[in-house]
């Protein structure tokens, strides 16, 4: 009996073993079984918003957010007419976009992707092909990623990690069916980049370095053609190459690698596309900058050392790297050379853009500040993106990779990773909240973030320096250092500083983040069968992190950190859906129905698109904001304009025929003021938004007392009855407003505010009240401004009196206020379209809603175009 058992028990085993050893045999197709599933996973996902993305209008494919609908428009022209025209005349009236200064990549590509699917379907249109490009670049730019990691890696890695970037939320938004912008096409770009770029070195053979390289170089080159995310990608390959260089690890092969990958990138961008300035542009430029100044180390280093065509490698190599020296020369090189060229001032600029860029990798004035994707994030923010648990993880992970990547140091690595994590928490944490000491603009928080940067480069400068020095054992310890590693923490390291910059920073953020998130879970699991000998805490090991990933723990509130995104992403998806909704889409079919087709459409410049593209019309302003000067008269002398004639003025230098203001505009009134407001901020006003409160409302003997409530701040300051209330410094807190009934006759009385400074309550009368289409002015006492009663519409019910809009003074003089809050008439602004019936002016379920109103615009005499507008010149201090 128990010997039939021992052999069933080595059947077992011999069967397990020959599985275990067929899956080693065979374990790439596994790896690519298991990325076909991922792969499919993501493309699911990715493509539930589909059906979201139909018009109910035209019943139409559109793409889900406003950019995409200018690619859209493109690849129209290019299936019709065969190519783009060297000019947009529908943009930025009367000038025009050249088309050799944009990226015009994208739409070539959804056009030919149209063509090939229409000759297998008849049906397909191209709208449709628009809106699914997005998910199908998904898949083709994560397979690039899979292989791209395996290579840095192994197959265990790769497929983790493809497996996070498949499902992370951070990396959805973007690649995403119907967000048919330029990211989703980009990030192949830039993966094939870095892939090629890594094989090339990986290569023993000088032919297939130079064909990897060139094929980094073209895809380079292409992602400069495509998305303005070019910069990561340069900036990351230089800086690596930089540090081979200073470490003495770039041999001559990599001189090669680098110098075509560096000449083909900057031939294409410098010749197929203005915007980057051409070569002189290529060489001023911040990221491409830094490309070629380190091109120019490479040939220092080459030439001079590797070469010694001078003869002096013997005589330099004894008192310093040849590394550093390479530097040293190249940057004395670079400083005479760029001051012939650009001017003895320009060094200082670079590196003022170096600090700059530390801190606001986008940049940073008026009209970067308030677009909203550009919102510069606090940590908070990292951990409602990433997730808790997932940010520990990546944490963690990257400390184990910093070890791993310095192993060959031996005695030192634990004090070095102990900096390193000094560094890594101050660096990261020093933009911990808004609230917080350290807010990412106090003294504190600049001194954590550029400290922990200049210090820990400083230990690692010092550290390399005294092994040349004084220990070559060590030095040589330092140059056997992981070339791989060393390409990730630089990847790792840059893509921090752009998370900590911009919001929208995180989609180029996530890749990385998985690589090494991945790594940690591979690198448990390797040390769990390396280091536990016992077999049932091996396994309980195992299944802990099996958990991490998978499986439920306590019930459904967690399911691994896979399975939690993939449903946070699911659910994105399934209730992501068009911003050019029924109103606009109706309001656009009335404009090709009702307008001549040479009409010149005016407003804020975020609706540019839409009016090109759905209502066939040109504009003098759109989300390209290639003239930020336009946007700002634009939002001075029309949205804020103190008078009629001040903005006919403006309209008429562009030949503006329509004037049309969105709902939404009540929301960014604070960004359109910002931007079209003197130095001093002399126009910059929002408006508060306050709700009746039925607890609050009182009755008298002949009146009701309706109170709202709310919160506001006073813009500028004003003095009643002797007391100053300055502005930024007064609170708004709500309205008190008494109607009386006097023999069954309704009469508005004059309403209190709600008022506070220094936390001390203060109510004082209020000037102005707009009501049932009707302005009414009390007196010139009290608090300036105008509320503006709404109706509340909750679950069907409907109050006409149950919200208000408070406008400051500030406000009431803005035009767009005056024409679409207080509906005050002008002589030459003549209302032609207004969905009022459909969408009035209300609080909707807590969400402000309003008509779409179009208004033609007519020119007296006496109102002549200013030149100084079309020029745009923005004033010095913007």
């Amino acid at each position: 009996m128990e010997e039939t058992k021992a052999i069933k028990d080595d059947g077992l085993d011999n069967k397990r073993n020959d599985l275990i050893n067929f899956l080693k045999a065979k374990k790439d197709y596994v790896f690519y079984v298991l990325l076909a599933v991922v792969l499919w996973i993501g493309a699911f996902i990715r493509t539930r918003s589909i059906p979201n993305m139909i018009d109910s209008v035209t019943g139409k494919y559109a793409p889900a957010a406003l950019d995409p609908d200018l690619f859209l428009r493109y690849a129209r022209i290019i299936v019709e007419q065969g190519s783009l025209p060297a000019i947009d005349t529908m943009r930025f009236f009367p000038v025009g976009k050249a088309m050799n200064s944009i990226e015009v990549i994208l739409p070539y590509v959804i056009a030919y992707m149209y063509k090939i699917a229409s000759i297998f379907s008849k049906t397909v249109t191209l709208e449709y092909i628009d809106v699914i490009y997005p998910a199908v670049f998904f898949v083709l730019a994560t397979i690039l990623f899979f292989f791209l990691v395996k290579r840095l890696f192994n197959g265990k890695i790769a497929i983790l990690s493809t497996a996070f970037l498949a499902v992370i939320p951070a990396f959805l938004y973007r690649t995403m069916a119907g967000i048919s912008d330029k990211e989703a096409l980009g990030i192949f770009f830039m993966f094939g980049a870095f892939y090629f770029y890594v094989r090339a070195w990986q290569s023993s053979k000088i032919k297939f370095n130079l064909i990897w390289a060139l094929l980094a170089g073209l895809f380079t080159g292409f992602l400069g053609l495509t998305w303005g995310g070019v910069k990561f990608a340069l900036i990351i390959i230089a800086i690596f190459a930089l540090v081979e260089i200073l470490l003495n690890k770039f041999t001559k092969k990599d001189f090669y690698i680098y110098s075509v990958w560096t000449l083909v990138t900057v031939f294409m961008l410098s010749t197929l596309i203005t915007k980057y300035g051409g070569l002189k542009g290529m060489l001023s430029s911040f990221s491409s900058g830094i490309a070629v100044l380190v091109f120019v180390v490479a040939l220092v280093d080459f030439f001079i050392f590797k070469i010694d065509i001078l003869n002096i490698k013997s005589k330099i190599e004894h008192k310093l790297p040849l590394g550093i020296a390479s530097f040293i020369l190249a940057i004395i090189l670079s400083i005479i050379g760029a001051t012939v060229i650009f001017g003895p001032s320009f060094i200082l600029q670079q590196v003022s853009e170096i600090f700059s860029r530390l801190l606001h990798p986008l940049g940073l004035n008026r009209w970067l500040v308030t677009v909203a994707e550009n919102h510069q994030p606090y940590f908070t923010d990292w951990l409602g993106y990433f997730k808790k648990s997932y940010f520990i993880i990546l944490f963690v992970g990257s400390i184990f990779l910093f070890y791993k990547m310095i192993s060959p140091l031996k005695k030192h690595k634990l004090k070095l990773t102990a900096a390193y994590i000094i560094f890594l928490s101050l660096f990261i944490f020093s933009r911990y909240s808004s609230g917080s000491a350290w807010n990412g603009t106090s003294a504190s928080s600049k001194f954590a973030y550029f400290g922990s940067l200049i210090g820990f480069i400083s230990i690692l400068g010092i550290f390399y320096m005294y092994s040349y020095y004084k220990d070559k054992e060590l030095f040589d310890q330092v140059l056997s250092i992981d070339k791989r590693y060393i390409f990730i923490f630089i990847w790792f390291f840059l893509m921090i500083v752009a998370a900590r910059g911009a919001v929208r920073l995180f989609f180029v953020f996530a890749p990385i983040t998985t690589i090494i998130a991945a790594y940690l879970f591979c690198e448990a699991f390797d040390i769990t069968k390396k280091k536990i000998k016992t077999k049932y805490i091996r396994y309980a090991l195992y299944i802990v992190l099996a958990l991490i990933l998978l499986n439920p723990i306590g019930g459904s509130n967690y399911d691994g950190l896979l399975v939690d995104f993939a449903k946070d992403s699911y659910n994105q998806a399934i209730y992501s859906g068009l911003s050019y909704g029924p109103q606009w889409s109706l309001a656009m079919k009335w404009v090709r129905e009702n307008t001549p087709k040479d009409a010149i459409f005016s407003h804020w410049w975020d609706y540019g698109y839409w009016v090109q593209t759905w209502g066939e019309r040109t504009t003098f302003l759109d989300g390209g904001n290639s003239f930020v000067g336009w946007d700002y008269f634009f939002g001075r002398h029309v949205m804020t304009a103190q008078s009629e004639d001040e903005a006919l003025e403006l309209l008429k230098t562009f030949n503006a025929s329509y004037y049309l203001i969105d709902p939404t505009d009540i929301g960014k009134y604070t960004a359109f003021s910002s931007i079209g407001s003197d130095e001093g901020f002399d126009r910059y006003s929002w408006v508060g938004a306050f709700v009746l409160d039925p607890q609050q409302t009182s009755e008298t003997r002949n009146a009701t007392l309706y109170a709202y409530t709310g919160g506001s701040g006073l813009d500028d300051g004003f003095v009643y009855q002797g007391k100053v209330f300055p502005g930024g410094g007064t609170g708004i807190h709500g309205f008190i407003l008494p109607i009386t009934r006097d023999n069954g006759e309704v009469r508005l009385q004059q309403p209190t505010a709600v008022l506070s400074v220094n936390g001390q309550r203060i109510d004082i009368p209020l000037q102005c009240v707009y009501i049932e289409n009707k302005e009414t002015h009390f007196s010139d006492q009290g608090l300036p401004g105008c509320l503006v009663i709404i109706p509340a519409i909750n679950n069907g019910q409907v109050n006409e009196i149950g919200a208000a809009l408070y406008l400051t003074d500030e406000g009431t003089r803005a035009l767009w206020a005056q024409l679409y809050l207080l509906n005050r008439k002008f002589d030459n602004f003549k209302e032609v379209y207004n969905d009022k019936d459909q969408m009035p002016l209300a609080l909707y379920n807590g969400r402000q809603i309003g008509p779409l109103r179009i208004w033609e615009i007519s020119y007296p005499p006496h109102i002549q175009p200013k030149e100084e507008y079309l020029e745009g010149v923005l004033p010095e201090w913007f």
